[in-house]
């Protein structure tokens, strides 16, 4: 996965298309290159558990 994209990607559905929840299921699993997770805490002003 490509972290800058993902971060880019979540940040457009916010800002540009108004979103106000985004829920993320992870990407390519438990794998090294699943950069999911932190792509996304990067770019959260609050997580939710």
């Amino acid at each position: 996965d490509e972290q800058p994209l993902i971060e880019k990607t979540l940040i457009e559905l916010c800002d540009v298309e108004g979103c106000s929840l985004v829920v993320t299921t992870g990407g390519t699993g438990p794998a090294l290159r699943d950069v999911t997770p932190e792509a996304t805490e990067a770019v959260c002003e609050k997580m939710l558990p």
